[in-house]
């Protein structure tokens, strides 16, 4: 049985070797998530009339944007913490319906895009980076598998 107070065989093997491991609800995110809902409460506390200082949805995105780019995180990590987060602190960071079941959430992604429908520029931009994705993807697949989608 593994002592809880000394570091995991992964954990170290990644921490000794810069390697990326990842396992469990993203403590980044979960961070993020309750400093802007915090900070909005606080505000709203002093100024009702007031709309929130932060824009969670957007808040959120940033952090999901920060956390993929440095390689740590997929984007479902960061939107399962946030769908787990919603029903404590209803900070309302996506349109995504929250999935109670942990094991079963899964990330939509143009359900969550649809949080911007507000602001065409940022969901375009979504749009347009997700297009890119997966054109990069589809030419992955062709250049070091095969044309044939049913090639493994």
């Amino acid at each position: 049985m593994q002592n809880s107070l000394l570091p995991h065989r992964e954990m170290t093997l990644a921490h000794e070797n810069g390697i990326p491991y990842v396992s469990g609800v993203s403590g980044s995110t979960n961070l993020a998530v309750h400093y802007v809902n915090k900070t909005n409460k606080n505000a709203l506390a002093q100024n009702p009339a007031n709309p929130p200082p932060i824009d969670a949805p957007s808040a959120t995105l940033g952090a999901v944007m920060f956390l993929n780019h440095d390689g740590g995180h997929s984007i479902h990590e960061a939107l399962w913490t946030a769908n787990q987060t919603e029903p404590a602190l209803n900070h309302g960071s996506s349109a995504q319906a929250t999935e109670q079941n942990p094991a079963q959430f899964k990330s939509d992604y143009h359900e969550y895009f649809s949080t911007f429908d507000n602001n065409p520029e940022t969901k375009a931009a979504l749009h347009d980076a997700t297009q890119y994705a997966f054109n990069k993807i589809i030419e992955l697949r062709h250049d070091h598998v095969s044309d044939n989608a049913f090639v493994r």
